[in-house]
Protein backbone atom coordinates (compact mmCIF):
# COMPACT_ATOMS: atom_id res chain seq x y z
CA UNK A 1 0.00 0.00 0.00
CA UNK A 2 2.58 2.34 1.11
CA UNK A 3 4.79 1.62 -1.99
CA UNK A 4 1.36 2.38 -4.33
CA UNK A 5 1.37 5.56 -2.95
CA UNK A 6 4.52 6.38 -3.02
CA UNK A 7 4.37 5.80 -6.68
CA UNK A 8 1.29 7.29 -7.10
CA UNK A 9 2.58 10.37 -5.56
CA UNK A 10 6.07 10.57 -7.69
CA UNK A 11 3.67 10.38 -10.70
CA UNK A 12 1.98 13.13 -9.54
CA UNK A 13 4.68 15.49 -9.13
CA UNK A 14 6.63 14.16 -12.48
CA UNK A 15 7.46 17.35 -15.04
CA UNK A 16 7.92 16.90 -18.68
CA UNK A 17 11.03 18.37 -18.62
CA UNK A 18 14.83 17.58 -18.63
CA UNK A 19 14.56 18.83 -22.10
CA UNK A 20 10.99 19.19 -22.83
CA UNK A 21 10.06 22.96 -24.59
CA UNK A 22 6.38 24.22 -23.22
CA UNK A 23 4.77 24.75 -26.15
CA UNK A 24 4.01 28.27 -25.90
CA UNK A 25 3.11 31.70 -27.83
CA UNK A 26 0.90 34.17 -27.52
CA UNK A 27 -2.38 34.59 -29.67
CA UNK A 28 -1.93 38.55 -29.13
CA UNK A 29 1.32 39.43 -31.00
CA UNK A 30 3.27 42.09 -30.11
CA UNK A 31 3.16 45.68 -32.04
CA UNK A 32 6.34 46.87 -33.72
CA UNK A 33 9.24 47.62 -31.58
CA UNK A 34 7.84 45.82 -28.44
CA UNK A 35 9.28 43.42 -27.15
CA UNK A 36 8.94 40.53 -24.21
CA UNK A 37 12.42 39.11 -22.82
CA UNK A 38 11.97 35.92 -20.07
CA UNK A 39 14.86 34.03 -18.37
CA UNK A 40 14.17 31.11 -16.28
CA UNK A 41 16.11 28.60 -13.85
CA UNK A 42 14.99 25.35 -13.02
CA UNK A 43 16.00 22.36 -11.43
CA UNK A 44 14.89 18.70 -11.16
CA UNK A 45 16.13 15.64 -8.92
CA UNK A 46 14.94 12.06 -9.16
CA UNK A 47 15.77 8.59 -9.01
CA UNK A 48 14.37 6.63 -11.65
CA UNK A 49 12.47 7.52 -14.79
CA UNK A 50 9.79 6.44 -16.74
CA UNK A 51 10.72 4.10 -19.96
CA UNK A 52 9.04 4.13 -23.63
CA UNK A 53 6.30 1.93 -21.99
CA UNK A 54 5.65 4.43 -18.92
CA UNK A 55 6.82 2.25 -16.72
CA UNK A 56 8.80 3.74 -14.08
CA UNK A 57 12.78 2.23 -13.96
CA UNK A 58 15.72 3.23 -12.01
CA UNK A 59 18.62 5.31 -12.22
CA UNK A 60 22.28 4.23 -11.16
CA UNK A 61 22.43 7.35 -8.93
CA UNK A 62 20.62 10.22 -7.95
CA UNK A 63 19.56 12.02 -11.10
CA UNK A 64 19.66 15.87 -10.85
CA UNK A 65 19.50 18.68 -13.84
CA UNK A 66 20.09 22.69 -13.87
CA UNK A 67 18.66 24.28 -16.78
CA UNK A 68 18.73 28.42 -17.98
CA UNK A 69 16.60 29.45 -20.52
CA UNK A 70 15.20 32.34 -22.65
CA UNK A 71 12.28 33.18 -24.24
CA UNK A 72 11.73 36.23 -26.36
CA UNK A 73 8.74 37.82 -28.51
CA UNK A 74 9.68 41.11 -30.37
CA UNK A 75 7.31 42.68 -32.43
CA UNK A 76 8.21 43.19 -36.17
CA UNK A 77 5.59 44.36 -37.94
CA UNK A 78 1.95 45.86 -36.22
CA UNK A 79 0.10 42.74 -35.45
CA UNK A 80 1.28 40.62 -38.81
CA UNK A 81 4.68 39.46 -37.38
CA UNK A 82 6.40 38.72 -34.49
CA UNK A 83 9.45 36.98 -33.89
CA UNK A 84 9.79 34.18 -30.87
CA UNK A 85 13.26 32.79 -29.75
CA UNK A 86 12.77 30.02 -27.22
CA UNK A 87 16.44 28.20 -26.11
CA UNK A 88 18.03 26.50 -23.58
CA UNK A 89 21.28 28.46 -22.30
CA UNK A 90 22.88 25.94 -20.31
CA UNK A 91 21.62 22.57 -19.27
CA UNK A 92 24.06 20.82 -16.62
CA UNK A 93 22.87 17.03 -15.82
CA UNK A 94 24.39 14.47 -13.60
CA UNK A 95 23.88 11.00 -12.44
CA UNK A 96 25.63 10.22 -9.00
CA UNK A 97 28.67 8.06 -8.80
CA UNK A 98 27.70 7.67 -13.00
CA UNK A 99 28.75 11.21 -14.77
CA UNK A 100 27.55 14.49 -15.45
CA UNK A 101 27.84 16.92 -18.45
CA UNK A 102 26.65 20.42 -19.31
CA UNK A 103 26.60 22.90 -22.10
CA UNK A 104 24.85 24.97 -24.66
CA UNK A 105 20.93 23.11 -25.21
CA UNK A 106 18.65 23.51 -28.47
CA UNK A 107 17.35 26.59 -29.73
CA UNK A 108 14.10 27.19 -31.24
CA UNK A 109 13.44 30.10 -33.66
CA UNK A 110 10.19 31.64 -35.06
CA UNK A 111 7.75 33.71 -36.47
CA UNK A 112 3.95 34.42 -35.56
CA UNK A 113 0.98 36.33 -37.08
CA UNK A 114 -2.03 37.51 -35.47
CA UNK A 115 -4.66 36.28 -38.72
CA UNK A 116 -7.99 37.14 -36.55
CA UNK A 117 -8.78 39.47 -33.97
CA UNK A 118 -12.70 39.21 -33.42
CA UNK A 119 -14.39 37.45 -31.58
CA UNK A 120 -10.94 35.89 -30.65
CA UNK A 121 -7.12 36.52 -31.16
CA UNK A 122 -5.97 33.69 -33.88
CA UNK A 123 -2.65 33.55 -34.45
CA UNK A 124 -0.69 31.05 -36.52
CA UNK A 125 3.30 30.29 -36.70
CA UNK A 126 5.85 28.28 -37.73
CA UNK A 127 8.86 27.41 -35.31
CA UNK A 128 12.18 25.52 -36.75
CA UNK A 129 14.27 23.59 -34.19
CA UNK A 130 17.80 24.60 -34.86
CA UNK A 131 20.19 21.31 -32.99
CA UNK A 132 22.95 23.76 -30.67
CA UNK A 133 23.44 21.39 -28.38
CA UNK A 134 25.05 18.02 -27.97
CA UNK A 135 23.51 15.38 -29.28
CA UNK A 136 25.83 12.37 -28.36
CA UNK A 137 25.31 10.31 -31.01
CA UNK A 138 27.81 7.54 -30.12
CA UNK A 139 25.96 6.77 -27.17
CA UNK A 140 23.14 4.71 -29.62
CA UNK A 141 25.64 2.11 -29.14
CA UNK A 142 25.40 1.36 -25.92
CA UNK A 143 23.16 -0.72 -24.34
CA UNK A 144 22.40 -1.58 -20.70
CA UNK A 145 22.35 1.52 -18.41
CA UNK A 146 25.40 2.77 -19.35
CA UNK A 147 23.46 3.59 -22.97
CA UNK A 148 20.72 5.01 -20.72
CA UNK A 149 22.90 6.99 -18.70
CA UNK A 150 24.98 8.70 -21.70
CA UNK A 151 21.97 9.64 -23.47
CA UNK A 152 19.97 11.23 -20.25
CA UNK A 153 23.31 13.46 -20.14
CA UNK A 154 23.03 14.86 -23.63
CA UNK A 155 21.86 18.43 -24.10
CA UNK A 156 20.10 18.34 -26.86
CA UNK A 157 18.44 16.37 -29.84
CA UNK A 158 20.58 16.42 -32.37
CA UNK A 159 18.32 17.02 -35.38
CA UNK A 160 16.22 20.05 -36.95
CA UNK A 161 12.41 20.27 -37.00
CA UNK A 162 9.68 22.57 -38.09
CA UNK A 163 6.39 23.08 -35.86
CA UNK A 164 3.42 24.52 -37.59
CA UNK A 165 1.15 26.09 -34.67
CA UNK A 166 -2.37 27.71 -34.24
CA UNK A 167 -2.78 29.50 -30.85
CA UNK A 168 -6.61 30.75 -29.89
CA UNK A 169 -6.84 33.80 -27.05
CA UNK A 170 -9.69 35.45 -25.35
CA UNK A 171 -9.37 38.12 -22.12
CA UNK A 172 -12.56 39.11 -20.30
CA UNK A 173 -14.24 40.24 -17.21
CA UNK A 174 -12.31 43.24 -15.12
CA UNK A 175 -15.65 44.98 -15.18
CA UNK A 176 -15.57 47.20 -11.69
CA UNK A 177 -17.59 46.24 -9.21
CA UNK A 178 -19.82 44.14 -10.64
CA UNK A 179 -17.10 41.54 -11.60
CA UNK A 180 -13.43 43.01 -10.33
CA UNK A 181 -11.30 39.81 -11.80
CA UNK A 182 -10.11 39.37 -15.07
CA UNK A 183 -8.89 36.47 -17.00
CA UNK A 184 -7.97 35.80 -19.85
CA UNK A 185 -7.61 31.85 -21.90
CA UNK A 186 -5.21 30.87 -24.33
CA UNK A 187 -5.63 27.59 -26.08
CA UNK A 188 -2.44 26.22 -29.05
CA UNK A 189 -1.82 23.26 -30.84
CA UNK A 190 1.27 22.01 -33.10
CA UNK A 191 1.89 19.60 -35.72
CA UNK A 192 6.37 18.81 -34.68
CA UNK A 193 7.98 17.76 -37.60
CA UNK A 194 10.88 15.65 -36.85
CA UNK A 195 13.74 14.45 -38.47
CA UNK A 196 16.54 12.27 -38.06
CA UNK A 197 14.56 9.04 -37.61
CA UNK A 198 12.59 11.05 -34.90
CA UNK A 199 8.97 10.25 -35.16
CA UNK A 200 6.29 13.38 -35.39
CA UNK A 201 4.17 14.81 -32.86
CA UNK A 202 1.54 16.62 -31.80
CA UNK A 203 2.07 19.68 -29.27
CA UNK A 204 -0.88 21.31 -27.12
CA UNK A 205 -1.58 23.88 -24.52
CA UNK A 206 -4.75 24.87 -22.62
CA UNK A 207 -3.94 28.28 -20.09
CA UNK A 208 -6.38 30.27 -18.12
CA UNK A 209 -5.15 33.42 -15.79
CA UNK A 210 -6.88 35.60 -13.71
CA UNK A 211 -5.97 38.12 -11.44
CA UNK A 212 -8.12 41.16 -9.39
CA UNK A 213 -8.25 44.39 -11.10
CA UNK A 214 -9.91 46.36 -8.43
CA UNK A 215 -6.94 46.99 -6.12
CA UNK A 216 -3.63 48.69 -6.89
CA UNK A 217 -1.89 45.76 -5.11
CA UNK A 218 -3.40 42.57 -6.43
CA UNK A 219 -3.64 43.99 -9.78
CA UNK A 220 0.29 43.07 -10.20
CA UNK A 221 -0.61 39.67 -9.41
CA UNK A 222 -1.46 36.90 -11.69
CA UNK A 223 -2.66 33.26 -11.21
CA UNK A 224 -2.18 30.56 -13.60
CA UNK A 225 -3.17 27.04 -14.71
CA UNK A 226 -2.15 25.91 -18.04
CA UNK A 227 -2.11 21.54 -19.28
CA UNK A 228 0.15 21.04 -21.60
CA UNK A 229 1.34 18.14 -23.53
CA UNK A 230 3.22 16.10 -26.25
CA UNK A 231 1.72 13.60 -27.98
CA UNK A 232 4.41 11.32 -30.07
CA UNK A 233 3.18 8.56 -33.09
CA UNK A 234 6.33 6.86 -32.01
CA UNK A 235 5.89 3.37 -31.01
CA UNK A 236 7.07 1.63 -27.72
CA UNK A 237 10.16 0.40 -29.39
CA UNK A 238 10.81 3.26 -31.04
CA UNK A 239 11.15 5.24 -27.93
CA UNK A 240 14.64 5.95 -26.67
CA UNK A 241 15.44 4.32 -23.41
CA UNK A 242 16.62 7.48 -21.69
CA UNK A 243 15.75 10.88 -19.67
CA UNK A 244 16.65 13.27 -21.52
CA UNK A 245 13.52 14.31 -22.60
CA UNK A 246 14.99 15.26 -25.77
CA UNK A 247 14.44 11.97 -27.39
CA UNK A 248 12.47 9.92 -29.94
CA UNK A 249 9.16 8.89 -28.74
CA UNK A 250 9.06 11.53 -25.61
CA UNK A 251 4.87 11.82 -24.66
CA UNK A 252 3.86 13.50 -21.49
CA UNK A 253 0.21 15.37 -20.28
CA UNK A 254 0.99 17.65 -18.05
CA UNK A 255 -0.51 20.75 -15.51
CA UNK A 256 1.50 22.95 -14.09
CA UNK A 257 0.44 26.72 -11.88
CA UNK A 258 2.01 29.76 -12.01
CA UNK A 259 1.84 33.07 -9.95
CA UNK A 260 3.44 36.04 -11.78
CA UNK A 261 3.82 39.54 -10.04
CA UNK A 262 4.75 42.80 -12.03
CA UNK A 263 6.99 44.43 -9.56
CA UNK A 264 7.05 47.73 -11.44
CA UNK A 265 7.01 49.45 -14.99
CA UNK A 266 7.24 45.52 -17.00
CA UNK A 267 9.20 44.36 -15.00
CA UNK A 268 8.06 40.88 -13.22
CA UNK A 269 8.64 38.02 -12.09
CA UNK A 270 7.02 34.15 -11.47
CA UNK A 271 7.24 30.45 -10.22
CA UNK A 272 5.58 27.44 -11.17
CA UNK A 273 5.76 23.92 -10.65
CA UNK A 274 4.30 21.44 -12.99
CA UNK A 275 2.92 17.59 -12.63
CA UNK A 276 2.11 14.99 -15.33
CA UNK A 277 -1.22 12.47 -15.48
CA UNK A 278 1.34 10.30 -18.03
CA UNK A 279 4.51 10.11 -19.48
CA UNK A 280 7.35 8.62 -21.31
CA UNK A 281 11.61 8.95 -21.72
CA UNK A 282 11.24 11.27 -18.77
CA UNK A 283 12.20 11.57 -15.42
CA UNK A 284 10.00 10.99 -13.08
CA UNK A 285 10.60 13.61 -10.30
CA UNK A 286 9.68 17.33 -10.01
CA UNK A 287 10.18 20.51 -11.37
CA UNK A 288 10.27 24.18 -10.20
CA UNK A 289 10.87 27.22 -12.10
CA UNK A 290 12.07 30.56 -11.20
CA UNK A 291 11.73 33.48 -14.19
CA UNK A 292 12.79 36.62 -14.68
CA UNK A 293 11.52 38.62 -17.20
CA UNK A 294 10.91 41.91 -18.83
CA UNK A 295 8.14 43.57 -21.36
CA UNK A 296 7.62 47.06 -23.39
Amino acid sequence: MVRTLASLLLTLVLFGAAGVREARANPWTRGAGKYFIGLSYSRIAATGYYGPDTEQRTFPGKFTQNQLSTYIELGVIDRWLMMVIDGTLWRHASIEGAGDNGGLGDLRIGFWSNVVRWPLNVSLGVMAGVPTGEARRLSRGLTGAEGVVSRTLRTGDGEGDVELGIALGRSFGGGGSVWPLEHYVVLQAGYWLRTRGFADALRYRAEFGTRYAGLPVLDRLWVIVRFLGIESFASNAETTDDASGVGSGVTVASWGVEAYVRILGGLGVSFSFAGAFRARALPAGANMTWSLSYQK
